[in-house]
């Protein structure tokens, strides 16, 4: 990705990581809750029936997916956008899980061969996992499938019916996630070790400088009336908290002196991101209308050769 590109990228990664506490809670299923394994440090989830219905995503969530819907509609035989109702991720080095909800019961395709090359049925304790021991997937009823590493998925199995779940304070991060969120994200880590675990790589020197501050994040998205990010980062001290914010606000002053000169509107975006400090926390908030949105999501389809803007999950669609 070019420059302004990166610049949009990293403000979302930051934003939907860094909001506003509101007096209406997040409401997460519980019983997806429930299996996301203790010593898990990043949770995000998505509440894809709020996003499938948001004008927005009816108009532009094609070019957002990318390859990634097909790519697991061909690997699971189930289709995103009329099987699955919400998902959470969780976000634990090499044993990340994906718990879905939605509708799965008497799926053809599940029962189809998975065209991975290593894919094949294994029984494990009464369920039946297809895939592979590096991506897998198991229905475990009609209404909640796992996808994952095939050990994360026998831990899971391993675990059902004792009450575990996230961490106290993952489920504090939880809780001050904006209420009206659609795609959210909480982690008790900073973000640099999360994106290393979601990306496989490490990051640069120098982002990795700037982000080792960084204890807590979270935040949410909305796509009920264009595009509103709010999110706050928990920083060491609100020395790091400053050093934090004139990056970010760096960020969004050269991110509009690069935008081209024939994409004008692309400054609209730029214009409604706001970075604020708050003794050790950085809050970043971001509202586009739908003008603004549409310009921001075909320059980064286009920037990153139509891969869509969604990150894939470790482990599932790579």
């Amino acid at each position: 990705m070019r420059y302004p590109a990166c610049v949009i990228s990293l403000l979302f990664l930051l934003a939907a990581g860094c909001g506003a506490r509101r007096e209406t809670a997040l409401k997460v299923d519980p019983e997806l809750l429930a299996m996301v394994p203790a010593d898990t440090v990043t949770l995000l989830g998505v509440k894809v029936d709020q996003v499938r219905s948001a004008p927005v995503y009816r108009k532009y969530g094609p070019r957002l997916e990318g390859s990634w819907v097909g790519t697991f509609q061909a690997r699971t035989g189930l289709d995103p956008h009329r099987n699955v109702r919400e998902v959470v991720g969780a976000i634990r080095d090499e044993h990340s899980l994906l718990l879905v909800r939605g509708n799965f019961g008497h799926q053809p395709g599940f029962q189809s061969p998975m065209p991975q090359p290593d894919a094949r049925r294994f029984d494990y304790k009464g369920h039946t996992l297809i895939g592979s021991e590096k991506a897998a997937i198991t229905i475990l009823n009609s209404s909640t499938l796992a996808a994952g590493h095939a050990p994360a998925l026998r831990q899971m199995i391993d675990r059902r019916g004792r009450t575990e779940g996230p961490s106290q304070a993952l489920l504090a991060a939880i809780g001050k996630v904006p209420g009206g969120s659609q795609i959210w994200i909480a982690s008790t880590a900073g973000p640099a070790a999360a994106a290393a675990r979601v990306s496989g790589q490490e990051q640069t020197p120098q982002l990795a400088v700037y982000l080792d501050s960084v204890r807590s994040y979270y935040g949410g998205v909305s796509l009920r009336d264009g595009l509103s990010v709010e999110g706050r980062v928990e920083c060491a001290t609100p020395g790091d908290a400053g050093n934090l914010a004139r990056i970010a606000k760096t960020l969004v002053g050269l991110g509009r002196l690069n935008v081209p000169d024939h994409q004008p509107e692309l400054l609209r975006f730029f214009d409604g991101i706001r970075v604020d400090q708050e003794q050790s926390s950085v809050l970043i908030r971001i509202q586009a209308d739908e003008a603004g949105f549409e310009k921001a999501v075909e320059f980064l389809t286009r920037e990153s050769g139509g891969a869509g803007v969604m990150p894939s999950i470790p482990g599932l669609l790579r």
